[in-house]
């Protein structure tokens, strides 16, 4: 029995010992997770390849990513072509690269567009230094120009 309570005693401090790497305790006495997060800002307009004052409304925009976390986001091109994709990522001090599909789904409304995909990155160098786990912000421009056609 000794050998039991002695165990438990033993689980028990343990627990209260253990490390919590990447936890604070808040104002409100609860943890709060903290990651190294960085926020990328990607502005894209779509216009026609034959004329590029022609911006393409109605366009899908999918953005994604595969490392450190796979993960896609979905937009759509607005009235003007253009669209603005905005997240903050848990990065850990990696480079970024995007992967960004463009497809026609409206069918004949905008005339009809090839589907076009093209990458973009962000180095660590461009977002900037790790503070208190904000690892900066990074903004890019992006113009696509998107040939006309049916698959």
């Amino acid at each position: 029995m000794d050998n039991l309570l002695g165990r438990l005693a033993a689980l028990c401090l343990g627990g209260v010992l253990s490390c919590s790497v990447g936890e604070d305790i808040g104002e409100s006495g609860e943890k709060d997770i903290q990651s190294p997060t960085a926020n990328y800002v990607l502005n894209g307009t779509v216009v026609s390849e034959k004329d590029t004052t022609r911006r393409i409304p109605g366009l899908q925009v999918v953005i994604s990513h595969a490392s450190p976390h796979p993960a896609a986001d979905t937009c759509f091109t607005g009235e003007n072509g253009d669209f603005v994709w905005n997240n903050p990522i848990t990065t850990f001090g990696k480079d970024l690269v995007l992967s960004i599909s463009v497809t026609d789904i409206d069918g004949d409304e905008n005339q009809s567009y090839l589907p076009y995909t093209t990458t973009l990155s962000f180095s660590r160098e461009e977002i900037g230094e790790d503070i208190a786990g904000f690892l900066g912000a990074g903004q890019k421009e992006l113009l696509i120009r998107m040939k006309e056609g049916r698959e």
